[in-house]
């Protein structure tokens, strides 16, 4: 996780995408944290989309490359808009990383079970209060029933969830979620987590 990307564009920035998939057990059930793209007409393929917290591995001041964790922390934090700092001792502890190379860019990220369980409604009213322009990329949040997204996530117009409210919703995955759920050793992490939780009982 502490490692760097190995493969780069023209201009020098890393080809690497870095995020965190948050989760949390209720009821017996484990439940993931996914949020919606900000309806943007300048992004029609993502917006309106749900997807984890993830993004590019940026380039540092002093021009070397982010690491993955320095990426996926930095991710969650922008698109939570604050509300999950994790630091990097919590995540080494506690994540499962899940780490994927492809032809044109590399993948890691790392499922963390949540230190606290946040309402939708308080992301939601952090996101809004913020003046921090990167806490706007995401305007909804969801936990959503990890099992749905195992089961579901083959339906291109829209993905059957079930939200920890028990709510049944109808919602649209960025395309880059539904490329990971095909993943064996994304969807084997996915799959144990929910295993974890039965095994506990």
């Amino acid at each position: 996780m502490h490692s760097r990307p190995k493969m780069f564009k023209k201009d020098g920035r890393p080809k690497a995408t870095a995020g965190i998939m948050l989760y949390t057990y209720s009821k017996g059930k484990a439940y993931i944290l996914i949020g919606r793209e900000k309806q943007d007409v300048n992004d029609p393929v993502s917006s309106g989309k749900y997807s984890e917290f993830s993004g590019s591995v940026e380039l540092k001041p002093n021009k070397s490359s982010e690491s993955f964790l320095e990426g996926s922390i930095r991710e969650l934090e922008e698109e939570t808009a604050g509300t999950y700092k994790l630091d990097s001792e919590y995540i080494l502890e506690n994540g499962k990383a899940c780490y994927q190379r492809s032809v044109n860019r590399e993948v890691m990220i790392n499922f963390v079970e949540a230190p606290f369980y946040t309402e939708k409604d308080i992301l939601i009213r952090n996101r809004n209060a913020s003046q921090v322009l990167s806490h706007k990329e995401k305007d909804d949040f969801m936990w959503i029933k990890a099992e749905d997204l195992l089961n579901n996530h083959n339906k291109e117009s829209c993905v059957d969830v079930h939200d920890i409210e028990g709510n049944s919703i109808c919602i649209k995955l960025r395309s880059f979620l539904a490329e990971m759920l095909k993943d064996k050793k994304f969807k084997h992490t996915l799959q144990n987590i929910i295993n974890d939780n039965k095994s506990a009982k």
